[in-house]
């Protein structure tokens, strides 16, 4: 028997179909984020790799001896994997400059860097911009 038309043929619904008519408070739009609406963390969270919202972290991590475990950053998974540390650049900035170029001398050094300012150094710059109560 020949069909004339799609209409002469049934096409039972999929089961997405199915649910999103008879229970729409079930349907859930999984793209609420893309090139249009990035993700909010995206292009601030290093942690998010894309527009959508991924993340490269918590990810399992297989060890050397077989054993799988969750790691929540960088330091973790090189740990995990028996990697050896990165050593600290020494090429960083002062804390002078540092504060200089607009970031906090709070969060000095910088991720990755060694410190070339002393101690004494990072607290004056931490002070000089706490702000002052006026009390």
């Amino acid at each position: 028997m020949a069909f004339e038309s799609m209409e002469d043929k049934h096409v039972p619904p999929t089961f997405q179909q199915a649910t999103a008519s008879a229970m729409p408070q079930f349907v859930k739009n999984f793209q609420a984020y893309d090139v249009g609406n990035p993700h909010p963390g995206y292009g601030t969270d290093p942690n998010i790799l894309n527009c959508y919202g991924h993340t490269k972290y918590p990810m399992w991590v297989t060890k050397p001896n077989q054993e799988q475990v969750i790691v929540n950053n960088e330091e973790e998974e090189n740990a995990a994997l028996g990697k050896e540390p990165v050593a600290l650049r020494d090429d960083g900035p002062t804390v002078e400059e540092y504060a200089s170029a607009g970031y906090k001398a709070a969060n000095y050094p910088p991720k990755g860097y060694d410190s070339r300012s002393s101690e004494e150094e990072i607290k004056a710059a931490v002070e000089k911009q706490t702000p002052k109560s006026g009390w």
